[in-house]
Protein backbone atom coordinates (compact mmCIF):
# COMPACT_ATOMS: atom_id res chain seq x y z
CA UNK A 1 0.00 0.00 0.00
CA UNK A 2 2.46 2.59 0.57
CA UNK A 3 4.51 1.87 -2.77
CA UNK A 4 1.47 2.77 -4.19
CA UNK A 5 0.30 6.68 -1.86
CA UNK A 6 4.24 7.55 -2.73
CA UNK A 7 3.13 7.24 -6.36
CA UNK A 8 -0.16 9.28 -5.81
CA UNK A 9 1.80 11.42 -4.17
CA UNK A 10 4.48 12.23 -6.72
CA UNK A 11 1.65 12.43 -9.42
CA UNK A 12 0.46 14.95 -7.13
CA UNK A 13 3.35 16.86 -6.43
CA UNK A 14 3.97 16.95 -10.88
CA UNK A 15 0.43 17.94 -11.13
CA UNK A 16 0.90 20.85 -8.54
CA UNK A 17 4.01 22.10 -10.19
CA UNK A 18 1.90 22.63 -13.57
CA UNK A 19 -0.63 24.17 -11.95
CA UNK A 20 1.67 26.64 -10.35
CA UNK A 21 4.02 27.32 -13.91
CA UNK A 22 0.70 26.89 -16.14
CA UNK A 23 -0.25 30.77 -15.55
CA UNK A 24 3.55 31.78 -16.29
CA UNK A 25 4.21 33.22 -19.73
CA UNK A 26 7.46 31.18 -19.91
CA UNK A 27 5.53 28.23 -18.91
CA UNK A 28 7.76 24.54 -18.46
CA UNK A 29 9.68 22.36 -20.38
CA UNK A 30 9.42 24.39 -23.66
CA UNK A 31 6.24 23.91 -23.56
CA UNK A 32 4.24 27.93 -23.69
CA UNK A 33 2.93 28.47 -20.26
CA UNK A 34 -0.90 29.38 -20.28
CA UNK A 35 -0.83 33.41 -20.00
CA UNK A 36 1.48 33.63 -23.33
CA UNK A 37 -1.24 31.26 -24.87
CA UNK A 38 -3.38 34.22 -24.40
CA UNK A 39 -1.41 36.94 -24.79
CA UNK A 40 -1.16 39.04 -28.24
CA UNK A 41 1.71 37.41 -30.72
CA UNK A 42 4.53 39.58 -30.05
CA UNK A 43 6.24 41.94 -32.71
CA UNK A 44 9.14 40.82 -34.43
CA UNK A 45 11.96 42.69 -36.17
CA UNK A 46 13.34 42.78 -39.76
CA UNK A 47 16.40 40.30 -38.44
CA UNK A 48 14.04 37.67 -37.72
CA UNK A 49 12.11 37.75 -41.56
CA UNK A 50 15.42 37.68 -42.58
CA UNK A 51 16.09 34.47 -40.79
CA UNK A 52 12.74 32.64 -42.25
CA UNK A 53 13.64 34.48 -45.75
CA UNK A 54 9.76 33.92 -47.14
CA UNK A 55 7.67 37.07 -48.26
CA UNK A 56 4.70 35.92 -46.31
CA UNK A 57 7.47 36.46 -43.30
CA UNK A 58 8.63 40.06 -44.18
CA UNK A 59 4.32 40.71 -44.46
CA UNK A 60 3.89 39.31 -40.76
CA UNK A 61 6.79 41.32 -39.43
CA UNK A 62 5.31 44.27 -40.90
CA UNK A 63 2.10 43.95 -39.74
CA UNK A 64 3.34 43.35 -36.19
CA UNK A 65 5.24 46.67 -36.04
CA UNK A 66 3.94 49.38 -34.38
CA UNK A 67 2.28 51.97 -36.83
CA UNK A 68 5.42 54.61 -36.04
CA UNK A 69 8.25 51.65 -37.23
CA UNK A 70 10.10 53.04 -39.64
CA UNK A 71 10.98 49.69 -40.40
CA UNK A 72 7.24 48.94 -41.35
CA UNK A 73 7.49 50.00 -45.21
CA UNK A 74 10.96 48.09 -45.31
CA UNK A 75 9.15 45.10 -44.45
CA UNK A 76 6.07 45.80 -46.82
CA UNK A 77 9.44 46.40 -49.64
CA UNK A 78 10.83 43.30 -48.89
CA UNK A 79 7.66 41.29 -48.93
CA UNK A 80 6.24 42.61 -52.10
CA UNK A 81 9.87 42.30 -53.61
CA UNK A 82 9.66 38.13 -53.57
CA UNK A 83 6.27 38.16 -54.28
CA UNK A 84 4.78 41.29 -56.25
CA UNK A 85 1.50 39.96 -56.29
CA UNK A 86 0.74 38.49 -53.01
CA UNK A 87 -2.78 39.94 -52.53
CA UNK A 88 -2.95 39.85 -48.38
CA UNK A 89 0.64 41.85 -48.85
CA UNK A 90 -0.94 44.50 -50.83
CA UNK A 91 -3.98 44.47 -48.81
CA UNK A 92 -2.22 45.22 -45.44
CA UNK A 93 0.34 47.47 -47.26
CA UNK A 94 -2.43 49.78 -48.50
CA UNK A 95 -4.65 49.51 -44.57
CA UNK A 96 -1.46 50.14 -42.78
CA UNK A 97 -0.44 53.25 -45.32
CA UNK A 98 -3.91 54.64 -43.97
CA UNK A 99 -2.97 54.83 -40.24
CA UNK A 100 -2.08 58.54 -39.61
CA UNK A 101 1.23 60.06 -38.39
CA UNK A 102 3.36 56.89 -39.42
CA UNK A 103 6.32 56.58 -42.11
CA UNK A 104 3.71 55.42 -44.83
CA UNK A 105 1.51 57.81 -44.89
CA UNK A 106 2.54 59.67 -47.96
CA UNK A 107 1.81 55.89 -49.57
CA UNK A 108 -2.24 55.57 -48.79
CA UNK A 109 -3.09 56.25 -52.46
CA UNK A 110 -0.25 54.75 -54.33
CA UNK A 111 -0.62 51.44 -52.00
CA UNK A 112 -4.42 51.28 -52.63
CA UNK A 113 -3.91 52.06 -56.45
CA UNK A 114 -1.36 49.12 -56.59
CA UNK A 115 -4.06 46.81 -54.86
CA UNK A 116 -6.56 47.82 -56.63
CA UNK A 117 -4.73 47.33 -60.03
CA UNK A 118 -3.44 43.88 -59.15
CA UNK A 119 -6.92 42.63 -57.38
CA UNK A 120 -10.03 45.17 -59.21
CA UNK A 121 -12.99 42.64 -57.87
CA UNK A 122 -11.61 43.17 -54.11
CA UNK A 123 -13.87 46.00 -52.76
CA UNK A 124 -11.74 46.07 -50.05
CA UNK A 125 -9.27 47.64 -51.90
CA UNK A 126 -11.17 50.37 -53.61
CA UNK A 127 -12.63 51.43 -49.84
CA UNK A 128 -9.20 52.26 -48.94
CA UNK A 129 -8.18 53.56 -52.25
CA UNK A 130 -11.51 55.98 -51.79
CA UNK A 131 -10.25 56.50 -48.05
CA UNK A 132 -6.87 57.83 -49.57
CA UNK A 133 -8.44 59.66 -52.13
CA UNK A 134 -10.65 61.87 -50.31
CA UNK A 135 -7.80 62.54 -47.54
CA UNK A 136 -5.86 63.91 -50.15
CA UNK A 137 -8.43 65.79 -51.01
CA UNK A 138 -10.24 64.15 -54.73
CA UNK A 139 -13.82 63.79 -53.35
CA UNK A 140 -15.00 62.83 -56.82
CA UNK A 141 -12.49 59.96 -57.03
CA UNK A 142 -13.34 58.80 -53.28
CA UNK A 143 -17.14 58.74 -54.63
CA UNK A 144 -16.01 56.68 -57.58
CA UNK A 145 -13.94 54.14 -55.79
CA UNK A 146 -16.96 53.52 -53.18
CA UNK A 147 -19.25 53.06 -55.87
CA UNK A 148 -16.54 50.51 -57.52
CA UNK A 149 -16.21 48.68 -53.99
CA UNK A 150 -19.84 48.44 -53.91
CA UNK A 151 -20.19 46.76 -57.29
CA UNK A 152 -17.08 44.29 -56.31
CA UNK A 153 -17.90 41.05 -56.35
CA UNK A 154 -15.43 40.20 -53.22
CA UNK A 155 -14.30 41.91 -49.89
CA UNK A 156 -11.32 40.54 -48.92
CA UNK A 157 -9.73 42.77 -46.12
CA UNK A 158 -6.80 39.78 -45.64
CA UNK A 159 -6.35 40.35 -42.10
CA UNK A 160 -6.88 36.89 -40.60
CA UNK A 161 -4.74 35.35 -43.16
CA UNK A 162 -2.13 38.01 -41.96
CA UNK A 163 -2.68 36.86 -38.28
CA UNK A 164 -2.15 33.23 -39.15
CA UNK A 165 1.40 34.15 -41.00
CA UNK A 166 2.32 36.15 -37.63
CA UNK A 167 0.89 32.93 -35.91
CA UNK A 168 3.31 30.77 -38.03
CA UNK A 169 6.22 32.95 -37.87
CA UNK A 170 6.36 33.00 -34.25
CA UNK A 171 5.73 29.22 -34.16
CA UNK A 172 8.97 28.61 -36.94
CA UNK A 173 11.00 30.99 -34.79
CA UNK A 174 10.55 29.40 -31.59
CA UNK A 175 11.08 26.00 -33.14
CA UNK A 176 7.40 24.72 -32.07
CA UNK A 177 3.85 24.14 -33.68
CA UNK A 178 0.79 25.36 -32.84
CA UNK A 179 -0.54 29.06 -31.80
CA UNK A 180 1.60 30.74 -29.11
CA UNK A 181 0.01 33.91 -28.76
CA UNK A 182 -4.06 35.25 -28.71
CA UNK A 183 -5.16 35.40 -32.43
CA UNK A 184 -6.47 39.21 -32.17
CA UNK A 185 -6.96 41.86 -34.62
CA UNK A 186 -6.80 45.38 -33.35
CA UNK A 187 -8.44 47.38 -36.77
CA UNK A 188 -9.96 49.98 -34.40
CA UNK A 189 -7.19 52.22 -36.42
CA UNK A 190 -7.94 50.81 -39.59
CA UNK A 191 -11.39 51.28 -39.19
CA UNK A 192 -11.08 54.59 -38.08
CA UNK A 193 -10.78 56.27 -41.78
CA UNK A 194 -13.55 54.04 -43.24
CA UNK A 195 -15.81 55.75 -40.52
CA UNK A 196 -14.02 59.27 -41.54
CA UNK A 197 -15.01 58.42 -45.21
CA UNK A 198 -18.76 57.85 -44.29
CA UNK A 199 -18.42 61.01 -42.14
CA UNK A 200 -17.05 63.65 -44.71
CA UNK A 201 -19.07 62.49 -47.98
CA UNK A 202 -22.49 62.35 -45.69
CA UNK A 203 -21.63 66.00 -44.87
CA UNK A 204 -22.63 67.19 -48.45
CA UNK A 205 -25.89 66.05 -48.15
CA UNK A 206 -25.95 64.65 -51.69
CA UNK A 207 -28.44 61.25 -51.63
CA UNK A 208 -26.66 59.39 -54.37
CA UNK A 209 -23.48 59.60 -52.29
CA UNK A 210 -25.78 58.96 -49.24
CA UNK A 211 -26.63 55.46 -51.34
CA UNK A 212 -23.62 54.38 -51.96
CA UNK A 213 -22.31 54.95 -48.50
CA UNK A 214 -25.27 52.80 -47.29
CA UNK A 215 -24.42 50.20 -49.44
CA UNK A 216 -20.87 50.66 -47.73
CA UNK A 217 -21.99 49.92 -44.26
CA UNK A 218 -24.32 47.38 -45.07
CA UNK A 219 -21.52 45.47 -46.82
CA UNK A 220 -18.98 46.26 -44.21
CA UNK A 221 -21.93 44.92 -41.34
CA UNK A 222 -22.74 41.64 -43.66
CA UNK A 223 -18.62 40.81 -44.55
CA UNK A 224 -17.89 41.19 -41.17
CA UNK A 225 -16.46 38.24 -38.83
CA UNK A 226 -15.97 39.96 -35.75
CA UNK A 227 -18.59 41.72 -33.91
CA UNK A 228 -16.76 45.28 -34.04
CA UNK A 229 -16.57 45.38 -37.72
CA UNK A 230 -20.29 44.95 -37.56
CA UNK A 231 -21.35 47.64 -35.65
CA UNK A 232 -19.23 49.72 -37.08
CA UNK A 233 -20.80 48.95 -40.11
CA UNK A 234 -24.08 49.56 -38.45
CA UNK A 235 -22.52 52.94 -37.69
CA UNK A 236 -21.29 53.74 -41.14
CA UNK A 237 -25.08 53.16 -42.67
CA UNK A 238 -26.57 55.05 -39.80
CA UNK A 239 -24.28 57.69 -41.03
CA UNK A 240 -25.31 57.53 -44.33
CA UNK A 241 -29.21 57.13 -43.25
CA UNK A 242 -28.81 60.63 -41.00
CA UNK A 243 -27.15 62.73 -43.80
CA UNK A 244 -25.26 65.99 -42.70
CA UNK A 245 -27.63 66.65 -39.89
CA UNK A 246 -26.04 66.17 -36.47
CA UNK A 247 -24.82 63.43 -34.79
CA UNK A 248 -26.63 61.71 -32.20
CA UNK A 249 -25.20 58.60 -30.44
CA UNK A 250 -27.41 55.73 -30.21
CA UNK A 251 -27.74 55.76 -26.33
CA UNK A 252 -27.80 59.35 -25.57
CA UNK A 253 -29.86 60.19 -22.57
CA UNK A 254 -31.44 56.99 -22.47
CA UNK A 255 -31.52 55.29 -18.77
CA UNK A 256 -32.58 51.57 -18.48
CA UNK A 257 -31.35 48.52 -19.08
CA UNK A 258 -29.09 47.10 -21.58
CA UNK A 259 -32.47 45.82 -23.41
CA UNK A 260 -33.87 49.30 -22.95
CA UNK A 261 -31.29 50.76 -24.49
CA UNK A 262 -30.98 48.21 -27.45
CA UNK A 263 -34.52 49.32 -28.30
CA UNK A 264 -34.02 53.12 -28.19
CA UNK A 265 -30.68 52.48 -31.09
CA UNK A 266 -33.17 50.67 -33.11
CA UNK A 267 -35.87 52.90 -32.81
CA UNK A 268 -33.26 56.15 -33.60
CA UNK A 269 -32.03 54.08 -36.54
CA UNK A 270 -35.16 53.28 -37.63
CA UNK A 271 -36.21 56.88 -37.97
CA UNK A 272 -33.21 58.02 -39.38
CA UNK A 273 -33.98 55.45 -42.12
CA UNK A 274 -37.23 57.18 -42.28
CA UNK A 275 -36.07 59.93 -42.93
CA UNK A 276 -33.33 58.71 -45.29
CA UNK A 277 -36.30 57.35 -47.52
CA UNK A 278 -37.90 60.97 -47.92
CA UNK A 279 -34.66 62.41 -49.10
CA UNK A 280 -34.02 59.67 -51.42
CA UNK A 281 -37.84 60.03 -52.82
CA UNK A 282 -37.19 64.05 -53.27
CA UNK A 283 -34.03 62.82 -55.56
CA UNK A 284 -35.90 60.26 -57.57
CA UNK A 285 -34.39 57.28 -55.73
CA UNK A 286 -37.72 56.11 -54.34
CA UNK A 287 -37.44 52.73 -55.83
CA UNK A 288 -34.58 51.75 -52.82
CA UNK A 289 -36.93 52.29 -49.68
CA UNK A 290 -37.61 48.75 -49.60
CA UNK A 291 -34.11 48.18 -49.61
CA UNK A 292 -33.31 50.87 -46.42
CA UNK A 293 -36.46 48.92 -45.18
CA UNK A 294 -34.22 45.72 -45.42
CA UNK A 295 -31.21 46.61 -44.58
CA UNK A 296 -32.69 48.57 -40.88
CA UNK A 297 -34.04 45.28 -40.01
CA UNK A 298 -30.69 43.57 -40.67
CA UNK A 299 -28.91 46.42 -38.61
CA UNK A 300 -31.28 45.93 -35.65
CA UNK A 301 -30.88 41.63 -36.22
CA UNK A 302 -27.07 41.99 -35.46
CA UNK A 303 -27.19 44.23 -32.63
CA UNK A 304 -29.67 41.71 -30.68
CA UNK A 305 -27.06 39.12 -31.92
CA UNK A 306 -24.62 40.84 -29.93
CA UNK A 307 -26.06 41.46 -27.08
CA UNK A 308 -26.98 37.61 -27.09
CA UNK A 309 -23.29 36.98 -27.06
CA UNK A 310 -22.69 39.53 -24.83
CA UNK A 311 -25.43 38.33 -22.30
CA UNK A 312 -24.07 34.23 -23.36
CA UNK A 313 -20.26 35.66 -21.97
CA UNK A 314 -21.80 37.69 -18.86
CA UNK A 315 -21.65 34.59 -15.86
CA UNK A 316 -17.73 34.15 -16.97
CA UNK A 317 -16.57 37.60 -17.01
CA UNK A 318 -19.18 39.35 -14.74
CA UNK A 319 -18.49 42.93 -14.30
CA UNK A 320 -14.23 42.45 -14.55
CA UNK A 321 -14.43 41.87 -18.51
CA UNK A 322 -12.47 39.02 -19.76
CA UNK A 323 -8.70 39.49 -19.18
CA UNK A 324 -9.54 40.38 -15.36
CA UNK A 325 -11.86 37.15 -15.40
CA UNK A 326 -8.61 35.24 -16.70
CA UNK A 327 -6.35 36.83 -14.18
CA UNK A 328 -8.47 35.77 -11.32
CA UNK A 329 -8.70 32.48 -12.87
CA UNK A 330 -4.78 32.19 -13.04
CA UNK A 331 -4.29 32.95 -9.36
CA UNK A 332 -6.90 30.34 -7.89
CA UNK A 333 -5.19 27.95 -9.68
CA UNK A 334 -1.67 29.01 -8.54
CA UNK A 335 -3.35 29.70 -4.71
CA UNK A 336 -4.44 25.92 -5.63
CA UNK A 337 -1.22 24.52 -6.78
CA UNK A 338 -0.08 26.09 -2.96
CA UNK A 339 -2.50 24.43 -0.76
CA UNK A 340 -1.60 21.39 -2.77
CA UNK A 341 1.71 21.63 -1.86
CA UNK A 342 1.19 22.17 1.55
CA UNK A 343 -0.55 19.17 1.69
CA UNK A 344 2.34 16.83 0.31
CA UNK A 345 4.47 18.28 3.14
CA UNK A 346 5.52 15.82 5.79
CA UNK A 347 3.65 16.82 9.37
CA UNK A 348 6.88 18.00 10.68
CA UNK A 349 7.12 20.68 8.03
CA UNK A 350 4.33 21.98 7.96
CA UNK A 351 3.74 22.20 11.79
CA UNK A 352 0.06 20.73 11.41
CA UNK A 353 -0.78 17.16 12.02
CA UNK A 354 -3.65 17.06 10.22
CA UNK A 355 -5.09 18.89 7.45
CA UNK A 356 -9.16 19.41 6.61
CA UNK A 357 -8.82 18.97 3.34
CA UNK A 358 -6.20 15.86 1.35
CA UNK A 359 -4.22 16.10 -2.14
CA UNK A 360 -7.12 14.39 -3.77
CA UNK A 361 -9.85 17.28 -2.80
CA UNK A 362 -7.23 20.10 -4.33
CA UNK A 363 -6.93 18.11 -7.64
CA UNK A 364 -10.72 18.31 -7.87
CA UNK A 365 -10.42 21.67 -6.84
CA UNK A 366 -7.66 22.45 -9.80
CA UNK A 367 -10.16 21.13 -12.16
CA UNK A 368 -13.03 22.89 -11.32
CA UNK A 369 -10.98 25.71 -12.27
CA UNK A 370 -10.29 24.56 -15.75
CA UNK A 371 -13.81 25.20 -16.68
CA UNK A 372 -14.31 28.67 -15.94
CA UNK A 373 -10.84 29.46 -17.61
CA UNK A 374 -11.39 27.60 -20.51
CA UNK A 375 -14.38 29.63 -21.21
CA UNK A 376 -12.83 32.44 -20.98
CA UNK A 377 -10.13 31.87 -22.99
CA UNK A 378 -12.72 30.61 -25.78
CA UNK A 379 -14.27 34.50 -25.06
CA UNK A 380 -10.74 35.79 -25.41
CA UNK A 381 -10.15 33.84 -29.15
CA UNK A 382 -13.55 34.56 -30.25
CA UNK A 383 -14.24 37.86 -29.14
CA UNK A 384 -11.17 40.44 -28.54
CA UNK A 385 -13.06 43.56 -28.27
CA UNK A 386 -15.35 43.67 -25.00
CA UNK A 387 -18.31 46.74 -26.20
CA UNK A 388 -20.07 44.36 -27.91
CA UNK A 389 -23.51 44.95 -27.07
CA UNK A 390 -23.55 48.75 -28.07
CA UNK A 391 -22.04 50.39 -30.90
CA UNK A 392 -21.28 54.12 -31.50
CA UNK A 393 -24.59 53.74 -34.79
CA UNK A 394 -25.20 57.54 -34.65
CA UNK A 395 -21.88 58.90 -34.44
Amino acid sequence: MRPVRELWRAVLVVLAVVVAVAPLRRGLFGLPGTARLLMPLPARSLADAERVGTAWAWEAVAEGLEPGSADRPRAFERALALVPTDEVTLVRRAACALQKDGPMAAQAVPAARALVAAYPDNAYGHYLLAAALLRAGDRDGAVRELRLGNQAPRYAPGHRESMERRMQLEAQLAGRSGQLGLPTWNGLGELAPLRELARQLAASGDAQTALELARFGGRVRDEADQVIVALVGIAIQSVAFRGPGPAERPHEGVAGTEEERRREAERRLAKLAQGFKARLGAAGLGSNAGWVDGETANSAAVRRAAMDVARSMWPIVGPFGASMAWGLWAMLMTATAGLLLLSLLPGRLRRVDALPWQGADLVLLWAVTLVPGLAVTALLLRIPFAHMAGGDAGS
